[in-house]
């Protein structure tokens, strides 16, 4: 996958809801109701980041998750994060 230009990652921001941009990746924050819940969600995440391959950077305080995608080997965002991003926002609220 090859990095996509600032113009085409515009574009496809459009696609995605609450994302933004955020130190060189996608960059989304979820508040749940409590620990089990936000739990719940990252373990999701971390079974759907081993399905495909692509593992997110995230942060995870109590009931708030934080995630920044990125491929790190492309040193961008590239196709990948964008599907990624849509898989993880289908797990969730």
């Amino acid at each position: 996958m090859v990095a996509l230009s600032l113009q085409k990652i515009q574009q496809r921001m459009q696609e995605l809801k609450g994302w933004g941009l955020e130190g060189g990746g996608l960059e989304k924050e979820w508040m749940f109701e409590d620990f089990t819940a936000a739990r719940a969600f990252v373990d999701k995440i971390a079974e759907l980041a081993q399905e495909q391959n692509h593992h997110p950077t995230l942060f995870w305080e109590y009931n708030k998750v934080r995630l920044i995608l990125t491929t790190h080997d492309e040193r961008g965002i590239t196709e990948k994060d964008f599907q990624m991003a849509g898989a993880i926002d289908k797990l969730c609220c």
